[in-house]
């Protein structure tokens, strides 16, 4: 069977948490990723549910839960209303 070389970039504390939990199942982190990868292969699909989590506002705006969910309720209806003034888009 012919190999290849994967390279991918992770963060250094995931990787380094991968190994040792493959390593605590007698597998390498590259034999780990080849199973992982032989699994998606084989099914078509992602073995595990893939979710987004919910999304909460950051604290940095102040706004949480309802007061958040408020304000954008608000926002709504004044741009429905016309209240609102257009930007023109800035890109870097």
């Amino acid at each position: 069977m012919a190999t290849t070389t994967v390279t991918i970039r992770v963060d250094d504390t995931l990787k380094r948490a991968a190994t040792e939990a493959f390593e605590g199942m007698g597998l390498s982190l590259a034999n780990g990723i080849s199973v992982y990868l032989t699994r998606v292969a084989a099914t078509k699909c992602i073995p595990f549910k893939v979710e987004v989590p919910a999304y909460t506002p950051s604290p940095a705006f102040g706004l949480t839960g309802d007061a958040y969910k408020k304000h954008l309720i608000e926002a709504k209806k004044r741009i429905l209303n016309g209240q609102y003034s257009e930007h023109e888009l800035i890109e870097v």
